[in-house]
């Protein structure tokens, strides 16, 4: 069964040094029916000059260009507004992805029919370095999204090692909310599993991901609260209770969460 077309969005700012290494590995996959649509947020370097250069080298490949810098959700959304595949994927312009990336979403799809698909992934942060034990399984809806929102899941909130259908995202108008600057992606995530019958999970790991030596501060982390609410209301409507998976991005204990929430607080910071 031939999957079709599938897009893989890429959102790009001032990302020069690592673009070329990124689209590079797309252009390399085996399954070669894709589009690489790549988004500039109005970059102050020169990667969408780059963008424009793998447009005349390759026609699978699309610049697009934000008239001013909008933020990541709004990058990928308007990718996600011109995508023509069947499926979409997710890259991060600093990341590189194996050869064979796509095609083993490809297998996955064709072998559990599942509308999510979820790839382990390779990193240089204390998570992604966890030895997990290798394993292939077929996932319920509540089960992506209690994995998701757990202290230690293995497939996480992020959007990049995963494969997602389009006919759903449209039907469903499920986009990234851009008045949200944290979290976004886990409610993305999220609301698209509220959808889905099932998804089919391989840790096999083909995803590179290379994490920034970005820190949060606590008046940061309170940007993180109108994402949570939102996704405590999914939770919520899904019969799940929120204070049972409570977590933040820089811990995984539930008594760092408490620290933190009292931290918000104590700054006068919005409240739960």
């Amino acid at each position: 069964m031939d999957l079709g077309l599938i897009s893989i969005i890429v959102p790009v700012f001032n990302r020069s040094e690592t673009i070329v290494k990124t689209v590079n590995s797309l252009l390399k996959q085996s399954y070669q029916n894709i589009e690489i649509i790549l988004v500039d947020d109005a970059s102050t370097d020169i990667s969408f000059g780059i963008n424009q250069l793998f447009v005349r080298s390759d026609p699978r490949v699309r610049a697009l260009r934000n008239s001013q810098n909008m933020g990541v959700s709004a990058t990928r959304n308007h990718g996600l507004k011109v995508a023509k595949g069947n499926w979409i994927v997710f890259v991060d312009a600093d990341d590189w992805v194996e050869a064979d990336y796509i095609e083993n979403f490809v297998k996955m799809a064709q072998k559990s029919e599942a509308e999510l698909l979820i790839s382990g992934h390779l990193g240089d942060h204390s998570l992604a370095r966890l030895e997990l034990p290798f394993s292939k399984k077929m996932m319920t809806s509540r089960e992506v999204i209690e994995d998701v929102i757990g202290e230690l899941g293995p497939i996480g909130g992020y959007p990049w090692n995963k494969m997602f259908k389009r006919s759903i995202i449209q039907r469903y108008t499920i986009h990234f909310h851009e008045e949200i600057s944290f979290l976004e992606d886990e409610l993305f995530t999220i609301e698209y599993a509220q959808h889905i019958n099932k998804a089919y999970y391989d840790s096999k790991a083909y995803y590179h991901y290379e994490i920034q030596e970005d820190s949060l501060s606590v008046n940061g982390l309170s940007k993180m609260l109108p994402a949570i609410k939102q996704r405590d209301a999914i939770l919520l409507a899904e019969g799940i209770d929120p204070d049972d998976y409570r977590h933040d991005p820089i811990s995984v204990s539930r008594k760092d969460w408490g620290s933190w929430k009292e931290n918000l607080k104590t700054n006068g910071s919005e409240s739960f």
